[in-house]
């Protein structure tokens, strides 16, 4: 071959080898960018996973805390309505308010306040 052709060759190859690695180093970095992304999104498959798990035991505790809450303000409404109901049995059996506050440990004025509501 002419030195001018082998020279053009030579040149072409050497053309031919540096773009066939480029587009190799090219693949080779996306590749590399795609495992990293399927990392992120495993951790954030992972963390929204977490706050979820997270989210619920705290939506359950406060949850079963409002419960035991209202519930205590249930049986507390309860209880106060079984001692209104006690003292107007008192008052109708002729208990005065005075003997009903002393029986019931509650103050007169609180008798004297049901007995109001009530008549």
């Amino acid at each position: 071959l002419p030195e001018a052709e082998r020279q053009a060759y030579q040149f072409y190859k050497r053309f031919l080898r540096d773009r066939v690695s480029e587009e190799y180093n090219k693949q080779a970095a996306m590749e590399e960018r795609l495992e990293q992304l399927d990392a992120v999104k495993a951790m954030v498959a992972k963390g929204v996973a977490k706050g979820m798990e997270e989210g619920i035991a705290k939506g359950i505790e406060e949850g079963i805390a409002k419960g035991i809450e209202e519930g205590a303000a249930q049986e507390r409404a309860k209880a106060e309505s079984e001692k209104e109901q006690m003292i107007l049995s008192m008052v109708a059996e002729g208990f005065s308010a005075q003997q009903i506050a002393k029986i019931t440990q509650k103050p007169l004025d609180e008798v004297q306040a049901i007995l109001a509501k009530n008549k």
